[in-house]
């Protein structure tokens, strides 16, 4: 695979007909069709009936589609709940966990690979609209535009199961399930597409203005409106988190993403400011971290969750309260930038 290049601008024209093939009613009507609540644990008929709606979906554009297999015995995980006011988040050990993960490949026409992924449990008694039918519905739309596209890299779409309870899912597929294979990047949808144009509607933690000086004056000078998409990464996929925030702003004509790099990651002090910065702590919190455990190159790309969506886990995270045009933007933004790194012809 030919290495990554820095990034281009692209024509407004094929920023025009990329947008005009991604429908927001029909963002909004497939959100709907995914609603949950929907788990292994608390809602297992819900989950097997969206298993088989994502798994026909990715089927229907002649993609290689599996649902994987995983089991788990005497493993720490978070605890099935509901709403944050039900109680406490601490771990518990689970005796057993058995979950499937769902897998389909566009093959390529060279070597390399790209991974695509979002979470499809929710927690107890959340519809789970934003958190994460929205990026069920990215990952669905991007392989949709994506399937036509010769690339030299194979593409893995997948939707991993028990997210909430600690990404066991996603362990499983990185631990057992990529079968030797080494993504090139990979590409985690988490909450996407909740924005809010009022002021002050987005929650900025102590320290960040410090770590991040140049993405604070951004949201600073926005007023904190909630408005922006976010890009977690390390340096291991800097070029690919670059280059999507470079697509998005030309999309959306404004310097509006923000870039985080995991602090953790930060070169000599990275090691002190995951206890150093509460906040920290916050950059492991969804399916990419299991690609950083294994140092794979993974970014996320979020619309902050808590930090913002005051709907978060609750039951009235559902449909009408989210930005389609939004989840558009990104779901562009994404295609584009696949087709920038890895040379589409």
């Amino acid at each position: 695979m030919a290495p990554w290049k820095a990034g281009h601008s692209v024509t407004r024209e094929r920023i025009d007909d990329l947008i005009g093939d991604i429908r927001p009613d029909k963002l909004r009507a497939e959100v709907e069709a995914l609603l949950g609540p929907r788990s292994r644990i608390h809602a297992p008929d819900r989950l097997a009936e969206v298993e088989r709606h994502l798994s026909e979906n990715l089927r229907s554009l002649g993609l290689d589609v599996r649902q994987i297999p995983f089991s788990l015995k005497d493993v720490e995980g978070n605890k099935d709940l509901g709403s944050p006011e039900m109680g406490d988040w601490s771990k518990v050990v689970y005796q057993q966990l058995d979950g499937r993960n769902i897998v389909a490949e566009k093959k390529g026409r060279g070597g390399g690979l790209i991974v695509v992924g979002a979470h499809f449990d929710t927690t107890q008694e959340s519809p789970g609209a934003d958190d994460n039918s929205s990026s069920l519905v990215a990952l669905l739309e991007v392989a949709r535009l994506v399937a036509s596209i010769d690339l030299e890299p194979s593409v893995l779409f997948v939707a991993f199961d028990m997210e909430e309870i600690g990404f066991h899912g996603s362990r499983a597929f990185v631990r057992e399930q990529l079968e030797g294979r080494q993504p090139t990047v990979s590409i985690i949808f988490e909450s996407l597409a909740y924005t809010s144009s009022e002021k002050g509607s987005q929650k900025v933690p102590p320290g960040f203005g410090l770590l991040y000086p140049g993405e604070y004056k951004k949201i600073k000078r926005r007023k904190y409106m909630g408005d922006w998409a976010g890009v977690v990464y390390r340096d291991s996929s800097k070029n690919m988190a670059l280059t999507y925030a470079r697509f998005l702003d030309q999309i959306k004509a404004d310097e509006t993403t923000v870039l985080m790099r995991d602090p953790s990651d930060f070169p000599v002090i990275g090691g002190a400011l995951r206890w150093l910065v509460p906040f920290a702590r916050d950059f492991g919190r969804s399916d990419h971290v299991a690609f950083w455990e294994r140092d794979l190159p993974a970014i996320m790309i979020t619309d902050t969750a808590n930090f913002r969506n005051p709907h978060y886990h609750r039951r009235t995270d559902t449909p009408d309260t989210l930005d389609y045009n939004h989840l558009r933007d990104v779901i562009a933004a994404t295609v584009l930038t696949i087709e920038d790194l890895f040379e589409a012809v």
